[in-house]
């Protein structure tokens, strides 16, 4: 499972990365706000995903501990 989460991350990651280049481009002329929004909004859906994950990896433990 845990490798299952590094390759998933790392490609979210990647999709971060990728997006801010490409939306830097598309605005050379942004604002420091503005800049710091559109890393937000990427940021979070790579975060959520990461909660997300680690929250059902523990949920999952639990599962397997209480059975065991």
């Amino acid at each position: 499972m845990r490798k299952d989460f590094d390759q998933q991350w790392r490609t979210l990651n990647e999709e971060v990365i990728t997006g801010m280049k490409e939306w830097r481009l598309q605005h050379p002329r942004a604002t420091l706000t503005e800049i710091e929004a559109a890393l937000d909004e990427r940021l979070a859906r790579l975060r959520a995903r990461m909660l997300e994950d680690a929250a059902l990896a523990s949920i999952t433990a639990q599962s397997c501990h209480w059975a065991g």
